[in-house]
């Protein structure tokens, strides 16, 4: 249970990139937002269970059927949020939802998940940048409906897909704000890698901050009208570029149980 901890990064991701941003320039050419949700996380009277039917912060209701998939939950929430008070054109979110970079290669940062070709380019783009290479999941959104519940509007998980990291961002597409849509919408999943780089004798030590940094100045750049991001990798205390590139809130509802 030590290295739950390290559930928090994709948060840290997320606040080191804002810091970055906003610390290296007095006026952005773009308003930049930041949600961190953050819940505490124990097992007691109050954890949730396989059956549970949630209510989201959007109205949705969510069937648990993995009480192990509750990141992606409070995510649903800050997105959702996102959509009622700030109406964005894009949106990028950095999670630890699951360990599916690790399957896919040991020295990939994250997988990822973009409909738009355009918009996955420019997330490649900035793994190649920085080497902090990045793989990308299948964009096809038609498979939702492993994550159709037939008592909410969703259920947290697929029902019986091993395709983890597939299931967590078919569920967060649901609550993707409609103001960009899930065309200007990236899922950046940085997984074990952000867990165990403090420990590792690899290189990923702050994995996600340099490729997160690089991923917002293009998007945003591009929501903001073409401004081009810097072409040198971004200058973060502990960064060190490589010399070779690297290949909520929610109610319970009764139990169904």
């Amino acid at each position: 249970m030590y290295g739950m901890h390290g559930d928090k990064s994709g948060a840290a991701v997320a606040a080191a990139v804002m810091r970055h941003l906003v610390a290296g320039s007095e006026t952005l050419p773009y308003d930049l937002v930041a949600l961190l949700p953050a819940v505490e996380n124990l097992v007691s009277e109050r954890a949730v269970r396989p059956g549970d039917v949630l209510t989201a912060y959007s109205g949705a209701t969510v069937e648990v059927v993995n009480p192990d998939a509750e990141g992606r939950l409070i995510m649903a929430d800050a997105m959702a949020f996102a959509g009622d008070r700030y109406r964005p054109d894009v949106v990028v979110d950095f999670a630890t939802l699951t360990g599916t970079s690790q399957s896919v290669h040991p020295d990939a940062t994250a997988v990822f998940y973009a409909e738009s070709d355009a918009v996955s380019a420019q997330v490649q783009a900035a793994g190649e940048a920085t080497g902090e290479r990045v793989w990308r999941m299948p964009p096809w959104g038609e498979y939702a409906y492993h994550t159709d519940s037939p008592v909410a509007n969703a259920r947290n998980d697929g029902w019986s897909s091993p395709a983890g990291g597939y299931m967590a961002a078919m569920f967060l597409r649901r609550f993707v704000p409609s103001s960009c849509g899930p065309a200007a919408w990236v899922h950046v999943d940085i997984g074990r890698n952000a867990l165990d780089s403090a420990s590792s004798a690899g290189p990923f030590v702050g994995a996600g901050v340099a490729l997160g940094v690089r991923i917002v100045e293009a998007l945003g750049a591009g929501a903001a009208g073409g401004l081009k991001p810097s072409s040198s990798p971004p200058k973060i205390a502990g960064y060190k570029a490589h010399s070779t590139p690297l290949p909520a809130t929610f109610e319970r509802s009764p139990s169904s149980h």
